[in-house]
């Protein structure tokens, strides 16, 4: 089982965030075997405040294995190293098109939209 995680504007239904500390909410995909087995769309706590560091430890602690998002800045992508977290950044689309891009093999991650 792997738990990917992508930062989106909009929930379920939306789009993965331009940068994912501004994101609406976090939408956490239950992977196994390829395949997506549920999902559930969780708010971002921290959505309009900035509170550095925190948004990576809560992410962590929803069990993510992978982060999906169009932008993140070095300094985040650097935290979530450290957790183990693969982050895939630069990219654009709906969540759930994204992971099953990224669970086939054939999500082509693009330049970071985000360099602060």
């Amino acid at each position: 089982m792997m738990k990917i995680i992508v930062a989106t504007e909009g929930g379920l239904k939306g789009k993965a965030a331009s940068h994912f500390a501004h994101c609406t909410h976090f939408v956490v995909f239950n992977t196994a075997d390829k395949k997506i087995e549920s999902t559930e769309a969780v708010e971002n706590p921290y959505f309009k405040k900035h509170v550095p560091g925190a948004i990576p430890k809560f992410v962590e602690s929803l069990g993510a294995d992978v982060l999906i998002t169009e932008g993140i800045g070095p300094m985040a992508v650097k935290l979530f190293g450290k957790m183990n977290i693969e982050v895939i950044y630069g990219i654009k689309g709906n969540a759930n098109d994204l992971v099953k891009h990224y669970l086939e093999g054939e999500l082509e991650p693009d330049e970071n939209a985000c360099n602060h």
